[in-house]
């Protein structure tokens, strides 16, 4: 399956709020999806909403992160905020996807590295290459 990732749309908020829903069934899916539509028109800033896409144009992930100033680390910090992929697309590299264009365009920025604080499992982050950092939950690395 060929996975594109592009920008986040407003129109994207629908097949958002369905994979959030899928993972957390503790909404009604028309509150979420004014909640996303909403976001999604704050984030299209300062923040980086970013979708994957199949062939289709069927949304099967997103992710949402931001440029952090950082005095202490010699460059700006990209924050990783969310990266959600549906259940019947996790598994083929939708997730790679997402993380792949985050970072290609965090490094664009200028940015030295990337930070997720996480509470769940964290195996998949790993694998590409963050590492746990203390308080800061996970970073990857970005200079050469």
């Amino acid at each position: 399956m060929k996975t594109t990732v592009r920008k986040a749309l407003l129109a994207d908020y629908r097949p958002i709020a369905r994979i959030l829903l899928e993972q957390a069934q503790n909404q009604e899916l028309l509150s979420l999806e004014a909640k996303i539509k909403k976001g999604l028109q704050l984030a299209q800033g300062a923040h980086h909403p970013m979708t994957a896409v199949n062939e289709a144009g069927r949304v099967l992930g997103y992710a949402l992160w931001h440029l952090v100033p950082r005095l202490d680390i010699g460059g700006p910090e990209a924050y990783l905020a969310e990266i959600r992929v549906e259940k019947v697309a996790q598994g083929q590299g939708v997730g790679k996807a997402l993380l792949a264009a985050v970072q290609a365009q965090a490094q664009a920025q200028g940015c030295v590295r990337i930070c997720l604080g996480i509470t769940g499992e964290t195996g998949f982050f790993e694998k590409q290459g963050f590492k746990r950092q203390n308080n800061l939950g996970l970073t990857l690395e970005l200079r050469a």
